[in-house]
């Protein structure tokens, strides 16, 4: 299970107990860096930032004089968290619950001033759903976050190819893991040796007679058919991606070792790259490779709903009614995302167009409708994929579904 994964199973564990009133609420940050940090006063502005976001929110769901203390609370243990942050990465996402007098799955120690006990899960973002923040608070986390990293979050096969070896990794957006290497047995006859050790016109080896031989491209390409698609033939069903980071000397070599891979991996890409054999400078080219290739599928993704070859849904009610009964294939939603919509006292869904044709509007009250369809989405196994409105030529819609049937 990805990092991605597993965090949003423990996050649906936290709003659990919100949504059974164990809980006080659910607080959601979103938080862009919008620049690489590297300076404590940069820093500084960030958590300032970050504070600010927490203050506004906290205040409009604790608006009560007599809740200044419990409110001064929440506000200081959430903005802690700024300390923490991956200054690394494109921004962040700070998720937090709180229980009053008992502790609860995963939760932390009790403050000083009283018996407030939190939760709180910082997750790095390698990736962007918007580049603006936001901060929301109520009986559900905003998950898009966590979602659309986990959408391009699937481990990829990484192959690094060098002369004498090629070393495997396997990557994600967050790590860079080593794992098997593969040695070239051809580099190690002694014929190689005698051969780079003798080249005169007189040298007669097992090859002298071909004019345009290269002994190293030659045995690379012995290599790579043999050793190393035979070693690889190991990982077609744990990987369906796989990167194959070379020297561009070697790409002629490498054209025709990819021809064979493509049965076997739905994607085979190739990155020119020299490295030391070292996981940091490797790490840091991937990261940027990967960033690219999300930007590339982000505007494909765009295009799309300008030019639409399926059937998109774009009435919440139907999609609602899709989504609780499992329909939903993809959906596609544009930021912000915690719009709200409002029920009446029998839970019915009712339109905020709606409203003056309602009797019982002292009992109606808000709710994130779109974050529980990203909810029911989830559950039934759909995708959920941020989409920026800039590129759409209708503004005014926030949501798209495809349904399964």
């Amino acid at each position: 299970m990805s990092q991605y994964a597993q965090t949003l199973t423990e996050l649906q564990l936290q709003q659990q107990q919100v949504q059974s009133d164990n809980l006080l609420f659910c607080l959601s940050i979103y938080l862009p860096f919008n620049q690489q940090v590297k300076t404590s006063s940069e820093l500084q502005v960030i958590s300032t930032k970050f504070k600010s976001l927490v203050e506004i929110e906290v205040q409009k769901h604790f608006p009560l004089s007599e809740q200044k203390q419990l409110r001064l609370a929440i506000i200081n243990i959430v903005s802690a968290a700024s300390s923490s942050f991956d200054m690394t990465q494109e921004g962040v996402a700070v998720y937090a619950t709180f229980c009053k007098g008992k502790q609860f799955r995963g939760g932390h120690q009790k403050n000083s001033d009283g018996n407030l006990i939190p939760f709180i899960q910082v997750v790095p973002l390698f990736t962007l759903p918007s580049p603006k923040s936001a901060a929301f608070a109520g009986k559900t986390f905003d998950l898009i976050p966590i979602i659309d990293n986990l959408n391009f979050d699937k481990p990829s096969l990484v192959v690094d190819i060098h002369e004498d070896e090629a070393l495997l990794y396997e990557f994600a957006q967050l790590r860079l893991e080593l794992f098997d290497n593969i040695q070239n047995s051809y580099i190690k006859f002694p014929e190689r040796e005698e051969y780079l050790d003798n080249r005169s016109p007189g040298f007669q080896g097992i090859h002298s007679n071909r004019k345009d031989f290269n002994y190293d491209e030659d045995y690379l390409h012995q290599f790579l058919r043999d050793d190393l698609t035979k070693s690889l033939a190991k990982y077609t069903d744990k990987y369906k991606a796989l990167i194959i980071v070379c020297p561009e000397q070697y790409q002629q070599q490498i054209s025709h070792f990819n021809i064979g891979l493509n049965s076997h991996f739905s994607s085979v890409q190739t990155l020119n790259l020299t490295t030391d054999k070292t996981s940091k400078l490797l790490f840091k080219h991937l990261s940027q490779y990967v960033k690219n290739q999300i930007e590339e599928s982000r505007i494909l993704t765009n295009k799309k709903f300008n030019n639409p070859s399926e059937v998109f849904h774009t009435d919440m009610l139907t999609i609602l009614e899709a989504a609780d009964k499992g329909q939903v294939k993809t959906l596609y939603v544009v930021p912000p995302y915690n719009t709200p919509g409002f029920v009446n006292e029998d839970e019915d869904l009712v339109q905020p167009t709606d409203l003056s044709k309602t009797d019982n509007q002292n009992m109606l009250k808000t709710k994130q409708i779109l974050l529980d369809i990203v909810q029911k989405v989830i559950e039934f196994g759909g995708r959920v994929i941020p989409i920026s409105s800039e590129s759409l030529d209708d503004k005014s819609k926030t949501i798209f579904a495809i349904f399964r049937f």
